[in-house]
C-alpha cells in the first residue's frame, strides 16, 4: 500500500512568494502527480528498505553501543522532515506588484539552484525556521546524511549577514524598538512561517540578536567544518571567506577592553535567560575556536596577513582566556562578580566540539571529567 500527498505549491503567511516542492521538478507543478508518485514509490521502496538497512546495520549491530544511543540516533532524526519542512525548488513567482528585496529570496548561487532552499523550524512551539543558534548543534544530522541541504542553508545564511533591514521592531524583553537586521550580522532565523520566510529574517522578538556574540562565530566554525565534510571544498570555502572577515570583524568589536575575549553584557546569546557579563566560559571558547578556524581558513586560501592578523588575536585570547576564567579544574561561567560566575557551564566546551570534528584535538579530558562527576552529583538525568 502506498499513500502519498501532491501538494505542488507553498505559500507562507504574507503569500508575498509562491514557492514550489523540490519533488516537482521531476513530477510537475499542476498537483496532478498523485498515481505517479504512488508508481514511483511503490517500484523503489525495496531499493530504499535495502539502502536503509545498510545504513543503519554496523551501528544496530554494535554491541558496544547502548540500546538508547542507538534509538537517538536514528529514531531523532524525524524531526528532518517533521519540524515544519519545507524543501522548494529556487524558483518561485511573486505577488502581483511585489518584489522581494531579500538577497536570501533571490539567491543566484549554483549550490541554491541546483538543490534548492530548505528549512525547518526549531520547534512546533518555537516558530521560526533555521534559527542558526541551535542549529549549530542540530546540522550535523544534514552535514552528515544530506550535505548537500546543509550547504544550502549556508549559502542562504551567508546571502544575508551583509543585508540590512531598517523595519523597526519591538522585542519583548526591553521594550526597546530596533532595527530587524543589521548588516555584518549572522541572522538568527530565517524568517516565520506565519510571515514570510527568507524575506524577512530574525522573527525571534524576544531580545535584539545583532550584538549577539554566538551567532557569528557558529557561522565560522560551520563554514570551516562544512568545507572539511564536503571533500575539501575550495570553491564553498572561497565564497564565503568574505563573509567570515565581516563575521570575525564584529567579533573584534565586541572585545571591548582588547584583550583578545569578545565580552559578553547580558543575555546576548543562545541561553537567552541566562546573562553572561565580561569574558564567558561559553562565548569564550566559541571565540577562540572561531579564531582558530579563521587562521585555518585563511591558510587554505593564502592569505598569509589575515592568518597573521588572527593568530595574533588568537594567542592573546588563549592567555585571557585562562587567566580570566580557569580555576584549576573548569572554566568559570564568566568574569562577573555574581555567586553564579563560579558556575560550571557544560557547554563551555562547545567550539572544542567543532575544532574536534574538524580534526583540530587536544587534551580536554581533566575539563571533561570535571563537567560529567559534577553533573552526576547535580542530576539523576546526566
Amino acid at each position: 500500500m502506498c499513500l502519498v500527498w501532491d501538494m505542488p505549491r507553498i505559500c507562507f503567511g504574507a503569500a508575498e512568494q509562491e514557492y514550489y516542492r523540490r519533488y516537482t521538478r521531476w513530477f510537475g507543478r499542476e498537483g496532478k502527480a498523485a498515481a505517479q508518485l504512488c508508481a514511483y514509490a511503490l517500484s523503489k521502496y525495496n531499493d530504499w528498505e535495502e539502502r536503509i538497512n545498510k545504513w543503519q546495520s554496523p551501528i544496530l549491530d554494535n554491541t558496544d553501543l547502548p540500546a538508547w544511543y542507538k534509538s537517538a540516533l536514528f529514531n531523532e532524526l524525524y524531526y528532518v522532515s517533521d519540524g515544519g519542512t519545507v524543501w522548494v525548488d529556487a524558483d518561485f513567482k511573486s505577488r502581483p506588484g511585489h518584489t522581494p528585496v531579500s538577497p536570501a529570496v533571490v539567491n543566484p548561487t549554483q549550490q541554491v539552484q541546483e538543490y534548492g532552499k530548505f528549512a525547518y523550524l526549531e520547534g512546533q512551539e518555537y516558530r521560526m525556521y533555521n534559527t542558526y543558534d541551535v542549529h549549530y548543534y542540530a546540522s550535523f544530522a544534514l552535514a552528515m546524511l544530506w550535505p548537500q541541504l546543509e550547504i544550502c542553508i549556508l549559502y542562504d545564511i551567508a546571502a544575508v549577514v551583509p543585508y540590512e533591514d531598517a523595519e523597526p521592531i519591538k522585542h519583548l524583553f526591553d521594550g526597546n524598538v530596533d532595527m530587524r537586521k543589521d548588516a555584518g550580522c549572522v541572522p538568527h532565523d530565517m524568517g516565520d512561517p506565519d510571515d514570510e520566510p527568507w524575506e524577512r529574517v530574525n522573527a525571534y522578538l524576544v531580545h535584539d540578536t545583532v550584538n549577539w556574540k554566538d551567532l557569528n562565530l557558529k557561522f565560522v566554525l560551520q563554514v570551516y567544518r562544512d568545507y572539511l565534510l564536503h571533500d575539501n571544498d575550495l570553491q564553498l570555502l572561497s565564497a564565503m571567506w568574505p563573509i567570515v572577515q565581516a563575521a570575525m570583524e564584529r567579533g573584534l568589536k565586541q572585545d571591548t577592553d582588547g584583550d583578545g575575549i569578545i565580552n559578553n553584557c547580558g543575555a546576548d546569546q543562545t541561553y537567552d535567560t541566562w546573562k553572561m557579563i565580561g569574558a564567558s566560559a561559553y562565548c569564550g571558547g566559541l571565540w577562540l575556536a572561531a579564531l582558530k578556524a579563521t587562521c585555518e581558513i585563511a591558510t587554505v586560501l593564502g592569505e598569509v596577513e589575515q592568518h597573521d592578523k588572527y593568530l595574533s588575536v588568537l594567542q592573546l585570547g588563549k592567555k585571557s582566556y585562562q587567566e580570566k576564567l580557569w580555576t584549576g579544574s573548569y572554566y568559570r561561567f564568566d568574569t562577573s562578580s555574581r555567586k553564579c560566575s563560579e558556575s560550571i557551564m557544560s557547554d563551555q566546551l562547545a567550539g572544542y566540539w567543532y575544532l574536534r570534528a574538524s580534526g583540530i584535538e587536544q587534551d580536554v579530558r581533566s575539563l571533561l571529567c570535571r563537567i560529567i562527576n559534577t553533573s552526576k552529583r547535580m542530576s539523576a538525568f546526566s
